[in-house]
């Protein structure tokens, strides 16, 4: 067992983190009709971690008890950027509502990780001081998705609501040939007592939705790479086995998509004292 005050000063985790983020947008409006926003905001991570283990500590897979050193590393940056054209105009009964956007989403991230195989000299925590090579492991992404998009809402008289939107986005994690797709959507609803008198019923709407919503995949996720296992040695020497991933990629796969249609009724009655929405 472990002394728990020897544990307390001398098995050391530090923990080094900084967070950077910050926000800017313009608004402008042309006239009464027209109005337009830019806005990009921006998020950077990092954290450095490391892990002091004495000589005489023992834990689980470290018996030799000759103490340990490990480092790592991790970077993030986000960025999200769109831009929006608006337009709202009412004519006669009418009420019409449309924009027209884009934006940009990136996404950086970078990982590194070093031990030691046990110490060669006690208290000294460094990464050259390993009694067997160090076998250090790094990881690098950066995807991108880009997309253009617009809605309408059209309404008359507060009884008839129609709305449409449509999206295109292109993602660097998909194959090139596959990586834009288009998914749309369109809404109908109408609120029958606006228009028809019905006994004890205040408020009757009915609407109808149909929705496709497309989506990418995890990055790199659809490469073939190598991955390695546990270092191991013969004869003094340390050796990495490589392996080659168990699902194959496939040039030729596409975005996912799901779709749902919606059918539904809302009613309050007895002056609101009851009602349902199915």
């Amino acid at each position: 067992y472990n002394n728990p005050y020897f544990m307390a000063y001398e098995w050391l985790r530090g923990y080094y983190k900084n967070d950077y983020s910050g926000q800017i947008s313009l608004n402008h409006k042309f006239n009464s009709n027209f109005d337009m926003m830019i806005r990009t905001n921006m998020a950077v991570t990092n954290l450095f971690q490391n892990e002091k283990f004495p000589y005489s500590m023992t834990t689980y897979d470290r018996e030799k008890a000759q103490g340990d050193y490990k480092e790592q590393y991790n970077y993030g940056f986000k960025n999200y950027s769109d831009f929006m054209l608006n337009y709202n105009k009412t004519i006669k009964s009418f009420e019409i509502k449309a924009t027209l956007g884009a934006n940009i989403n990136i996404d950086k991230a970078r990982n590194s990780f070093a031990s030691t195989n046990y110490l060669i000299i006690p208290g000294l925590y460094n990464l050259s001081n390993s009694q067997t090579p160090v076998q250090p492991t790094n990881y690098n992404s950066h995807f991108e998705t880009q997309s253009w998009y617009g809605s309408m809402d059209l309404s008359y008289k507060s009884f008839l609501f129609l709305g449409a939107t449509g999206r295109f986005d292109t993602d660097s994690r998909l194959p090139e040939q596959n990586n834009t797709f288009f998914y749309p959507s369109v809404g109908l609803s109408a609120v029958l007592s606006e228009v028809v008198k019905i006994p004890f019923v205040d408020f009757l709407k009915v609407r109808t939705s149909y929705a496709k919503v497309g989506g990418s995949l995890d990055i790199y996720s659809n490469l073939d790479t190598y991955r390695l296992r546990d270092p191991f040695t013969i004869d003094g020497k340390t050796y990495n086995a490589a392996y080659v991933s168990e699902v194959l990629s496939n040039i030729n796969l596409e975005p996912a998509f799901n779709s749902s249609v919606e059918f539904g009724i809302e009613t309050k009655m007895l002056k609101n004292r009851f009602g349902f929405d199915v």
